[in-house]
């Protein structure tokens, strides 16, 4: 970017106002094509034969381990002698990139036993290291690890602290301190872990460093999980030979999110970093545009070897993408399609179903939805079914192509794919059979209801589309002649609705579209309505499983209640019509009779009135709905229809008089589907 002051200008400067504003134009459209380069090397500097390794950068200075050898190292009872213990070395960055003058780390930071993985704090008078635990073997004859801090004093390290969470029991080690000074993470397989070695932080508060607190599954596996790191943008950078891991350990990064302890998902590092070997020891300067880390990879110098990796900027010239959407039956091109492109290459995945405009909302889990991490641009195409795009060099895309009345399309092309051919002439197929225009809407006050996921299955041949509703609640789906068809919908917060649908009748083929309304009831509603007392049935399912092809059935609406002498339909009462508007609409073919019947007491002429007011508040908020006026009638029988011997003048109990006051359904028809008709269709 060139920074331009706000200074004024006369006028016989405009031509270098506009050679200036040239420049910075261009500049940013060149630096628009850009790629990451990441380049590692073998620090051959330092390595050798023996193990380098958990390298630390302080200043012009780099900290390391190693096991190489030293003159009149003193030996121990511990000490295998065929091999070196490892110790902390300091070397001086030098004019030419790489080291020199590399040397033991003076004063107390070498002992006669291993020493190492080292971490320093943001003044550089303060180290912590590991250390085998100088009190020897455990009971179960391991030499288990510690935590040690020493200070700088005039240009030695001394001073030496033993941490106060050690523990003879188990090993502590891998220390690594924020920059902050107040949060030390690192390895331990103390109890209470995942298994293995996990990763533990601990806070110092007043000087005193707390009890150590696990990482959580996040981060720890049943696997290893040591050499941890922690980025200046709160990235935690660690070694694990978990089950993602490509061999050995491998390096993996995690985001911290609000506190120490809370993490995002693990991601690997990938090949650039990772090999079959073991890779491990991450370090990354302050911008983060460079670092270290350790690796047994076979192109090293010696056993474990050190490596400087360092990311850069590679400019690369515009290039151009022009894709072309041909009609696949008449060869046409085709204008105002929906191009999407995403920055980047997903293979099919189950999200591939839904029209990409609407991705975003089938989950909020980036985990679950690949497409949502992906940058996208969309485009229409013009007049010439054509559009052009400037892509960058060294990058995947994936192309999803939409339009009405056409099969989506998605295309994914590679680096090596744009290097070839820069023009992609792409067919849609064009969908078939009978539009199914839908249209979801909320029970009671029939409002739209956005981005419904919605499963078409065709029970003749067995196929399952799926898709979700546009922002309207709409989406279309075309069905074929001869078929059964389910239509399921789902939207989180409702319960769920089922519709069904057949094309086995004469003359299908010369069928118009078909619209259909499904409605969906909020679950409060419904479990508000189930909690009350006096509810018999507390789910729909009941009616689901009811039989009702019989002319005469009569269906008993048990959850029905009304205040004394009341028409006013209760919550109760509505969630039994609620029941009724399923049933009706699953069973298009019916007739029904809506009848509300009252006891004997009182007179049989406000005992009639009184019913057929009932009848009608039912029937009215059973139309609201959208339940077909055709399909169900409304009577009020009042007293006509006792079903015991509770007449006028009879004393019963008040149960024997609740056994008539009552609300049924009656099957009055079932009626014959006319051929060229659908069942479903409203």
């Amino acid at each position: 970017m060139i920074a331009i002051e706000r200074t004024y200008y006369p006028k016989r400067n405009k031509q270098l106002i506009w050679l200036l504003f040239g420049i910075l134009f261009y500049s940013q459209l060149y630096s628009q094509n850009t790629v990451e380069k990441l380049v590692i090397r073998n620090v051959e500097s330092l390595n050798t034969k023996a193990l380098e390794y958990s390298p630390v950068l302080l200043g012009n200075q780099l900290i390391f381990t190693s096991t190489r050898p030293t003159i009149n190292q003193p030996m121990t009872r511990w000490r295998d002698e065929k091999e070196q213990f490892s110790d902390l070395y300091i070397a001086d960055k030098s004019a030419y990139g790489g080291f020199i003058n590399v040397r033991r780390l003076p004063g107390k930071a070498s002992s006669p036993v291993h020493d190492g993985v080292a971490t320093v704090n943001h003044q550089g008078n303060e180290l912590f290291f590991t250390r085998n635990n100088a009190n020897g073997k455990n009971e179960d004859n391991v030499i288990n690890l510690k935590i040690y801090a020493l200070q700088l004093v005039n240009d030695v390290w001394q001073n030496l602290q033993e941490l106060p969470f050690n523990d003879d029991a188990y090993s502590n080690c891998h220390p690594y301190l924020t920059t902050d000074g107040q949060w030390l993470y690192f390895a331990s397989n103390r109890p209470g872990g995942f298994g293995g070695m996990d990763l533990y932080v601990s806070r110092n508060i007043n000087g005193v460093w707390q009890k150590p607190q696990n990482l959580g599954h996040e981060i720890n596996s049943d696997q290893n999980e040591v050499f941890p790191f922690l980025s200046t943008s709160n990235m935690l950078y660690f070694a694990s030979n978990n089950e993602q891991s490509r061999g050995g350990l491998d390096l993996f990064k995690s985001k911290k999110l609000d506190n120490a302890l809370h993490f995002s998902p693990i991601e690997n590092l990938g090949p650039e970093f990772n090999s079959t070997a073991d890779d491990f020891g991450y370090f990354a300067t302050a911008n983060e545009l460079e670092g270290y880390f350790s690796s047994n990879r076979p192109d090293g110098k010696g056993e474990d070897d050190l490596y400087h990796w360092q990311r850069s900027w590679v400019q690369l010239a515009p290039d151009q993408l022009d894709i072309i959407v041909f009609d696949g039956k008449t060869k046409e091109r085709v204008a105002n399609a929906t191009i999407t492109i995403f920055d980047g290459g997903i293979e099919t995945t189950d999200n591939d179903i839904y029209p990409i405009a609407h991705l975003q909302h089938l989950n909020t889990q980036q985990s679950q939805n690949p497409y949502l991490a992906l940058e996208q641009k969309q485009f229409q195409t013009g007049t010439k079914g054509k559009i052009s795009m400037i892509t960058t060099p060294y990058k995947d895309y994936t192309i999803f192509i939409e339009k009405e009345g056409f099969l989506s399309l998605k295309k994914v092309i590679t680096v090596e794919e744009l290097r070839n051919q820069k023009e992609w002439k792409l067919e849609l197929e064009r969908k078939a059979g009978i539009p199914l225009h839908i249209n979801a809407l909320t029970i009671p006050f029939r409002e739209k209801i956005p981005f419904v996921r919605l499963a078409l299955y065709n029970k003749t041949t067995r196929q399952m589309e799926q898709a979700i509703s546009d922002e309207t609640g709409q989406f279309t789906f075309y069905l074929d002649c001869n078929c059964q068809y389910e239509l399921v919908s789902k939207k989180e917060q409702y319960r769920p609705y089922q519709k069904q649908f057949s094309t086995q009748y004469g003359h299908c083929d010369q069928l118009n579209a078909i619209n259909t309304q499904l409605f969906l009831v909020k679950q409060e509603i419904v479990e508000h309505i189930a909690s009350s007392e006096h509810l018999r049935f507390p789910n729909f399912d009941a009616y689901f499983n009811q039989s009702v092809q019989k002319v005469g059935q009569i269906i008993v609406l048990d959850g029905v209640q009304f205040a004394e002498n009341k028409a006013n339909l209760t919550n109760a009462t509505k969630e039994e019509l609620y029941k009724v508007h399923f049933l009706i609409q699953n069973n298009p073919n019916l007739s029904i009779e809506l009848s509300a019947h009252t006891d004997s007491r009182g007179t049989a002429k406000f005992n009639h009135r009184l019913s057929q007011k009932r009848a009608d508040a039912m029937l009215q908020f059973l139309l609201h709905l959208g339940v077909p006026k055709e399909q169900i009638t409304a009577v009020g029988y009042g007293e006509d229809k006792l079903l015991n011997h509770c007449k006028d003048g009879v004393r019963c109990s008040e149960s024997e008089h609740l056994q008539n006051k009552r609300v049924e359904l009656t099957i009055l028809k079932v009626n014959q589907l006319k051929n060229g008709q659908l069942l479903g269709q409203r």
